[in-house]
C-alpha cells in the first residue's frame, strides 16, 4: 500500500470511515499479528493482542500524523505495549 494510499485511510477514519479503518487493519493485520506471535507464541493472548492493538489504533486516531512517519514502524510499538502489558499483568505487576 502506498503513502498516500494510507494517508487518504487514515484520514477518512479520522473522519469516523470506519470502512477506511478495515482497509488498514486488513492491510496491518498480518504484520501486528506476527509481531505479537513472535512475541508470545500461540494462543489466545495473540488474538487478544490484535484486538487491543486496532482498539487502541481506533482510539488513537485523532492523534496520528501519518506524514513523516512510515506505518508499519509506528504501528509495531502498539502491539509491543500491549504484549509487555499482558506479561505484566501474567506476573502480578502493574499496567504500564
Amino acid at each position: 500500500m502506498e503513502i498516500g494510499e494510507i494517508q487518504l485511510l487514515v484520514e477518512k477514519a479520522k473522519e469516523g470511515e470506519e470502512e477506511a479503518f478495515e482497509q488498514l487493519m486488513n492491510a496491518y493485520g498480518g504484520f501486528i499479528y506476527s509481531i505479537a506471535y513472535r512475541m508470545l507464541g500461540q494462543g489466545v493472548a495473540v488474538d487478544d493482542i490484535f484486538q487491543e492493538t486496532f482498539l487502541r489504533a481506533w482510539q488513537g486516531l485523532k492523534n496520528f500524523h501519518p506524514g513523516g512517519v512510515i506505518l508499519r514502524t509506528g504501528s509495531s510499538a502498539l502491539p509491543s505495549t500491549s504484549v509487555l502489558t499482558i506479561l505484566k499483568k501474567r506476573r502480578g505487576l502493574k499496567k504500564v
